[in-house]
């Protein structure tokens, strides 16, 4: 059983002419209590800004991986 609150359509088909209405009008026949069904503000560019976001997760990770940890005796 599934009972989500928020259906959330993203990329470029969330945004298609007449694509929320559909999936509203579907789940009027499936579901006896209603989510709300928003559009990402993400858009069409969600995967371009996820990959871009994980990218630079990644690039500091190895750039902090590479700063050696302070020693044990110079902390005060």
């Amino acid at each position: 059983m599934v009972d989500p609150e928020l259906i959330v359509l993203g990329g470029g088909i969330g945004q298609a002419p007449g694509f929320m209405e559909a999936v509203e009008a579907e789940l009027k026949m499936l579901a006896p209590v209603l989510p709300d069904v928003k559009m990402s503000a993400l858009g069409a560019d969600a995967v371009v800004k996820g990959c871009l976001a994980a990218g630079l997760d990644r690039a500091w990770e190895l750039v902090t991986a590479t700063i050696p940890a302070p020693a044990a005796d110079s902390m005060p």
